[in-house]
């Protein structure tokens, strides 16, 4: 009876830091496809961080908000999935 209502207790460690890892990911993907639909916004001095992902993805085009939303999905689930 714990374990239903708490499934997580028994989870491994490695796990649980997996699906922080997750998140994390699927955070900095969306913050990463925001600041790409939105150039010039208050977000954009994290550009800084980064410069050449900066130009690549602007050489990508649209394509790269895509490929971040993508990403951030595909996080997302395996966070939820752990």
């Amino acid at each position: 009876m714990h374990n239903a209502i708490l499934p997580w207790t028994n989870r491994p460690i490695g796990t649980t830091l997996l699906a922080l890892f997750f998140i994390f990911g699927a955070g900095m993907a969306s913050l990463t496809a925001l600041m790409l639909l939105f150039p010039g916004s208050i977000l954009e001095p994290l550009w800084r961080l980064n410069p050449r992902a900066h130009e690549g993805f602007g050489a990508m085009g649209a394509w790269a908000v895509v490929l971040m939303l993508t990403v951030a999905t595909a996080c997302a689930v395996a966070a939820v999935g752990m």
